[in-house]
């Protein structure tokens, strides 16, 4: 009786911790409710991330923003977790750069070290302090000492291409394009070239891979279900593979130790790095990478501008990581998207040769490449690099009749507001006319947002646009990319990644 009784409590105990814990993660699942916020009805413990699931991430935020356009708002949970999803470009604009203050910080996820410090984790004024030092990284003069590592990879991208087209092998523009930008993130960043495109078995190439193939899927779940995370730390589970976290890691610290000279003093040199290692010593750089308004939204007077080194250690590894992947994505689907549509890729082609003249690209030609220019924002458009952006609402807020509690998390459905066929006629077709500068005067400004827009936007953006269009013009002075035997369109993509799964395949003929 004794021991029938001890394991009737101890049922009746688990009993009640599984009802509280039902109810806890259950608590705030009546939220949207309460605020009027049309939305799913959300399940108990996971919310309505089921959704997200079963469709794709993109796919269903299309079909929830054409349902709930008219409300200009709807809602869903990540676990107990409450999204606000914002359909309504005017008050998205609000939250980015009018409010700013009320929507510093972005939702972020634990993840290892050092990467807790990086620029997209980091919050209030430690994010605008790194914020404010990183930032000048990127700046016209900047730029244009970085050029010659543009340069260098680019010309290697074109002989490298060109040797595929003299052997009349195809060519899948994800893999090629990733080495290319892998190359110029290692010169860029650090002043390493790392030759991607020559060495198949380049270390990096092979790191980068393995930390970007994606986490196991219990692991994706526990970004978006934060109840799994305590369970992932007992067993010593990490989100990202040990092996190609440290070999960035003591890549990065090896060029911080090889540029000390003597005495301690750093050397100089024109990369990312370098203004990192300035910054641990409090050296100030001007900023011209910010509108006057993003500048005003910022608010950066009186912050600190020294980093220590965990702080500069994460920075050089966001920068390798980063852009890695979101670059070279954009890029191969654009010169994808150019092969299916002839004409468009004809207009291209007239451009470049009149602009550039026989030479290759330099940092002022490209300048002058507007019509590529809208090829890659149309590129951009179909298939942004990131499908959701979002904002923490630090205090409670009321915005153009919308009320946003405290610790929502307002969210952006760019993949679904870039085929708006209300803004954007024949959603699902490449037009790069959409983006000439009468369309897009006519046009909301934030029908676009392939970076974010406001001072929380993608810092990089202007060094990606220009190794973008360094590659395509270089690539289209030289080559004509079109359909062969393996191109594959309409595209089926990767669960939770912007990857087609057959791979973006073309044929690359010879200019005559």
């Amino acid at each position: 009786m004794m021991e029938l009784s001890v394991l009737s409590w101890a049922l009746l105990s688990l009993v009640l911790l599984l009802v509280v814990y039902v109810f806890y993660m259950s608590s705030s699942l009546r939220l949207f409710r309460k605020l009027g916020v049309p939305g799913p009805a959300p399940w108990p413990i996971i919310g309505n991330f089921h959704l997200e699931l079963k469709h794709g991430i993109s796919n269903y935020h299309r079909q929830a923003y054409q349902k709930y356009k008219s409300e200009r708002v709807y809602g869903l949970y990540r676990g107990k977790q409450p999204f606000m999803v914002i359909c309504d470009l005017d008050v998205i604009r609000d939250i980015c750069v009018k409010n700013f203050d009320h929507f510093v910080n972005r939702t972020t996820y634990e993840t290892e070290e050092p990467f807790s410090h990086a620029l997209t984790q980091v919050k209030d004024e430690h994010w605008k302090n790194i914020r404010t030092v990183v930032s000048p990284t990127f700046n016209t003069v900047r730029l244009k000492r970085m050029f010659a590592h543009i340069k260098t990879n680019g010309q290697l991208l074109v002989k490298y291409l060109e040797n595929r087209q003299e052997r009349n092998e195809p060519v899948e523009l994800k893999e090629v394009l990733s080495r290319y930008t892998m190359d110029v993130i290692a010169s860029t960043g650090f002043g390493v070239q790392s030759n991607s495109l020559e060495d198949d078995g380049s270390p990096f190439m092979t790191e980068a891979k393995r930390l970007m193939s994606g986490p196991g899927f219990l692991i994706i779940l526990a970004f978006f279900l934060s109840f799994l995370k305590p369970i992932l730390r007992l067993l010593n589970i990490s989100k990202l593979p040990r092996q190609s976290l440290q070999f960035f890691r003591r890549f990065v610290d090896a060029a911080v130790e090889s540029r000390k000279g003597e005495a301690g003093t750093v050397q100089s040199r024109n990369d990312f790095l370098q203004l990192l290692m300035e910054a641990m010593h409090d050296k100030d750089g001007e900023d011209d990478n910010m509108t006057p308004e993003e500048l005003a939204a910022l608010n950066s007077s009186g912050v600190k501008r020294k980093l220590n080194y965990v702080e500069v250690q994460a920075q050089a590894l966001l920068f390798l990581l980063a852009g890695y992947e979101t670059v070279s994505a954009s890029l191969s689907f654009t010169l994808f998207l150019l092969a299916l549509n002839p004409e468009c890729l004809q207009k291209a082609q007239e451009e470049v040769d009149e602009v550039l003249q026989g030479k290759f690209p330099d940092y002022e030609s490209t300048q002058s490449l507007h019509y590529l220019d809208m090829c890659l924002n149309e590129g951009m458009r179909l298939y942004p690099p990131t499908p959701l952006l979002d904002r923490v609402c630090s205090d409670d807020i009321e915005i153009r009749g919308i009320r946003i509690p405290k610790g929502v998390n307002a969210t952006f459905p760019v993949c679904a507001i870039h085929r708006d066929p209300d803004l954007w006629p024949e959603p699902d077709k490449f037009i790069p006319e959409r983006f000439t500068a009468e369309n897009k005067a006519n046009r909301h400004p934030y029908a676009h947002m392939p970076f974010g827009q406001g001072p929380r936007n993608c810092v990089g953006m202007r060094l990606a646009l220009l190794e973008m269009k360094v590659a395509l013009a270089a690539i289209l002075q030289k080559l004509t990319p079109v359909r062969c035997e393996k191109t594959v369109y309409p595209m089926n993509f990767v669960r939770f990644r912007m990857l087609a799964k057959d791979g973006l395949w073309v044929r690359l003929e010879a200019r005559r």
